[in-house]
């Protein structure tokens, strides 16, 4: 059973090469990486606990362990960070000129049922649970 936010066979030949050195661990190695994908993809879509991952699905556990290893791994090669700014003083406010790219971007990430509450503990699971729907999106163009 396929779900929407399943990665296709044209989508994955581009994004295995990121996949494919991820070996550590007997659970990993007798998996699917891309079943493992879709179940990371589907998880930041539906916003589910990580428990509650649909049976078909790898374990949760080794999903978790996966991510874990993995997506990490990938955001930090990329050097992408994510910079949280001080707050606007009233005095210092201006009109963006580039502003609907912005708010074309945040409502891109509202389709992310993961990112509608601070579910994440560490900062960088919450990184990689920002860039997972910008991924998603970039996949969608191909």
């Amino acid at each position: 059973m396929g779900y929407s936010s399943d990665v296709t066979d044209t989508q994955w030949a581009i994004i295995e090469v990121f996949f494919s050195g991820e070996n550590r661990g007997k659970h990993l190695q007798t998996r699917s990486k891309q079943d493992l994908v879709n179940a990371v993809l589907y998880l930041n879509k539906t916003g589910c606990q990580w428990r509650l991952l649909p049976k078909d699905f790898p374990p949760y556990a080794t999903v978790w362990s996966f991510y874990r290893k993995t997506f990490e791994n990938i955001v930090l090669s990329l050097g992408k960070t994510v910079k949280i700014s001080e707050k606007i003083k009233p005095t210092e406010w201006a009109v963006l000129p580039q502003r609907w790219v912005v708010e074309r971007t945040l409502s891109w990430l509202n389709n992310s049922r993961r990112l509608s509450k601070d579910y994440e503990i560490s900062t960088v699971s919450e990184e990689n649970m920002v860039m997972i729907p910008h991924l998603a999106t970039l996949l969608r163009r191909f």
